[in-house]
Parts: structure tokens; sequence; C-alpha cells
């Protein structure tokens, strides 16, 4: 995977997403998508361990931390949006 494609697989485009797209996107929607993707994440890093495969089984699992991060801040956000 080249570096350009690992940090765009990382990075979340949330707050661009819903503009590039031509509509809007609700938080919750944003929310489920990214719950989604972790869950994903989570079986590919899951498979890697069994394989055995140290390296592939750490970037897996470098991918799930990122993304449970991702939605964190994603969930603070809709709070202190909800507030407001």
């Amino acid at each position: 995977m080249s570096s350009e494609r690992k940090h765009s697989a990382t990075l979340s485009r949330a707050p661009v997403a819903s503009f590039q797209r031509g509509g809007v996107i609700s938080a919750q929607e944003e929310i489920a998508a990214l719950q989604v993707r972790i869950a994903k994440a989570e079986s590919e890093r899951d498979s890697w361990r069994v394989s055995g495969m140290q390296e592939k089984y750490l970037e897996a699992y470098s991918m799930v931390e990122a993304l449970e991060l991702q939605l964190d801040l994603l969930r603070q956000a809709a709070r202190l949006g909800a507030r407001s």
C-alpha cells in the first residue's frame, strides 16, 4: 500500500464529506458509517493476528485505533453541536 493511500485511508474526510457529496449527512449517519469501517477493520486485524503475520496485524491494529479515535472525536463534535 502506498504511503499516500495509507494516509488517505487513515484520516477521516468527515468534515468535508457531506459537502463533497452534494448533500448534507447527519452526524448520526457519519457515526454509523464509521462504526461499519471499524467493524471491517477489526475483522481484518483479527484475521492478520490469526495468520501470524505480525507486521500486517500491527498495521491493522493501528487502523482500528485511528478509526476509534475518529469516532470518539465525531461523537464529541455531535454532542457539542447538539448543545448549541
